[in-house]
């Protein structure tokens, strides 16, 4: 009767266990699933209209003075393929407006077509301006014409049709001679100040 009742004890212990697990497993499955927050994407920048304007300006700008079509049309793609931008004019006036505001790397004008003027005035008027005379000035003419072009202060003389790879060279070293120049000219004039400040502090009083 013992091993009988311990049977009986153990049978309703395993029974109870059994109907608690049933239970438990019940009520996690009636509890509401806690609510989640939905992830959205992140919305990625989209460029301002004012780092368009600085990548822009970012590139040196060359003024390009010619009123035939498919040579500007020609070196212009160049010219952009190789990292500057371009200003096509057609005009003496216009090109010399552009360079006051534009601050340009380098002009580069025909010879002769243009309606207000030629290469040579055009030349004559930059050198002899002194906001606009630091600018590189490349012409567009025939090549007897190579040695007065550089007497008057030309970056480069070109024979159409015209040499892209060469004409993009000479201004980089135009550039280049330009940036080496402004920098000389600051030092200058950084010691000029240093030795009249020396002066003054070394001159005897009266």
């Amino acid at each position: 009767q013992l091993i009988a009742a311990k049977q009986n004890f153990s049978a309703e212990k395993a029974q109870l266990i059994a109907q608690l697990e049933t239970a438990r497993a019940s009520a996690t499955a009636e509890m509401p699933a806690e609510p989640t927050m939905p992830v959205r994407p992140r919305k990625q920048p989209t460029p301002t209209k004012s780092a368009e304007i600085g990548a822009d300006v970012a590139k040196p700008l060359v003024i390009l003075a010619d009123t035939d079509a498919k040579s500007t049309d020609a070196l212009s793609l160049h010219l952009e393929a190789a990292g500057y931008g371009v200003r096509a004019v057609r005009t003496v006036a216009d090109a010399l407006q552009f360079a006051r505001t534009a601050s340009p790397a380098a002009l580069a004008i025909d010879g002769t077509n243009l309606p207000d003027g030629d290469c040579w005035q055009m030349l004559s008027a930059v050198k002899e301006d002194a906001e606009l005379k630091e600018i590189p000035v490349l012409v567009f003419a025939p090549g007897k014409d190579k040695e007065k072009a550089m007497e008057m202060g030309a970056a480069g003389c070109f024979a159409k049709p015209i040499d892209k790879a060469v004409l993009v060279a000479t201004i980089k070293a135009a550039m280049v001679k330009r940036k080496q120049r402004a920098r000389l000219a600051a030092a200058s004039g950084g010691a000029a100040g240093t030795t009249r400040r020396s002066s003054l502090l070394t001159t005897p009083s009266a």
